[in-house]
């Protein structure tokens, strides 16, 4: 009874804090209600407060995020991979076959059950001092099969590797930015950062390409389209550590973040581009108050993309609270216009949206103690139930390991 309290008690103080923390914290935090009710919930909210919010990828047959549970033994977490099968409606959770190696990043190919990953092995370690020694651990691009769990590693670099994308013919395009020390404010601690982040192509060849000389403060994730990449970004504030702008971006307003597309003529391996950024397709907000693009998503024939905000410009009139609450908005191309706006089920508990090669919207949300499987109709404009499972389901699995090929 004393456990049963304690878990509507923790449930509880989680329903109040909720409008200021993100899913992933919300969704951690329950998790451990249900299985370690002795653990002080402020311990929790700590831990799970590092947490990124939740992402998901998917095509026309499955839909996959990775997340954080509790580990078999003890009160760590580990991060595994959500995967759900859209046809079978069916579902496993995965992990990593080594204990230091995360799967970060998950990325499923349009085509096929392959599903691009990025490991680290062990942490970064950040000097003491300006000069002092430091560690950076080094990451690996592994290319998965859903079917059979094996894993191919693809490359082992220590730059850092963000969102990849197969391009048939030609490789893996991916963002990338080489180590450096920084000091994120004056007196503070130095660490190891990673930037400027650019667009890198790892050829069949192994032969690493740089396609992109820019800056960005952010590059968030990428999709392919027919004639190019979406990706969202911020930019930097023009200095010292910046390439040169040019005229129309240095005269651009400081918004926060934009949703950009690169235009790629021909093969991406000839690409090539040398200090300037594009105007914006998407920015939403005011130069006071600016609103988050991230998480882009189309396919390759699709004239609409999705991306996650927490701009509010569309959902006038609807029952919000405060703090950040996300939603996603549809973008037609063609009419350069937003068309519709989708909310979560509680305005907040959304993951990324994933588009589908059929052009079908599919996501997570999560209430009631449960992730839902649902999918968008950009034609319908209707929200269909695929699915649900409970995370009291996902707690007693048996977790599968990947294999990796040596």
């Amino acid at each position: 009874m004393q456990s049963i309290r304690a878990a509507k008690q923790y449930t509880s103080e989680l329903r109040r804090l909720a409008p200021k923390r993100n899913l992933a914290l919300w969704a951690v935090a329950l998790l451990m209600t249900v299985t370690a009710c002795s653990v002080p919930v402020d311990e929790e909210i700590s831990r799970a407060d590092n947490r990124v919010k939740l992402s998901a990828t998917a095509n026309d047959s499955y839909i996959a995020a990775t997340t954080y549970l509790p580990a078999d033994a003890g009160s760590s977490m580990v991060k595994a991979v959500l995967v759900y099968d859209l046809n079978r409606k069916s579902w496993k959770v995965l992990v990593s076959p080594l204990p230091d190696h995360a799967l970060e990043f998950p990325n499923l190919s349009a085509n096929d059950p392959d599903v691009l990953f990025v490991t680290m092995a062990g942490q970064d370690k950040d000097p003491l001092t300006k000069d002092g020694a430091y560690e950076v651990a080094p990451r690996t691009l592994l290319r998965c099969h859903l079917k059979d769990q094996r894993c191919k590693p693809l490359l082992t670099d220590k730059r850092t590797m963000y969102n990849a994308e197969d391009i048939p013919g030609e490789g893996v395009l991916f963002v990338s930015a080489p180590p450096r020390i920084s000091q994120i404010g004056a007196g503070s601690q130095w660490y190891v950062t990673f930037s400027p982040r650019n667009f890198y192509l790892l050829g069949p060849d192994q032969e690493i390409k740089r396609l992109t000389d820019v800056n960005y403060k952010r590059l968030g994730n990428i999709s392919i389209v027919d004639d190019g990449v979406v990706f969202s970004a911020m930019l930097p504030r023009p200095g010292r550590s910046s390439p040169p702008f040019s005229e129309e971006v240095a005269n651009q307003p400081l918004f926060k973040d934009r949703l950009y597309k690169l235009p790629v003529n021909g093969a991406f391996s000839a690409l090539k581009v040398d200090q300037s950024i594009y105007k914006p397709v998407v920015q939403l907000g005011t130069i006071n108050k600016p609103s988050i693009i991230s998480s882009p998503s189309a396919s390759r024939s699709s004239s609409y993309i999705v991306f996650l905000t927490n701009d509010r410009s569309m959902i006038k009139g609807k029952n919000l609270g405060k703090g950040y609450q996300y939603s996603f908005y549809v973008y037609d191309i063609k009419d350069d216009k937003i068309i519709a706006a989708v909310l979560g089920h509680e305005n907040q508990t959304l993951s990324a949206p994933s588009m589908t090669k059929d052009g079908d919207v599919v996501y997570f949300d999560y209430y009631d103690d449960a992730y839902h499987i649902k999918k968008y109709s950009i034609a319908d404009r209707t929200v269909e139930d695929v699915d649900r499972i409970d995370v009291t389901d996902i707690l007693r699995t048996k977790r599968k390991s990947f294999t990796i090929e040596r």
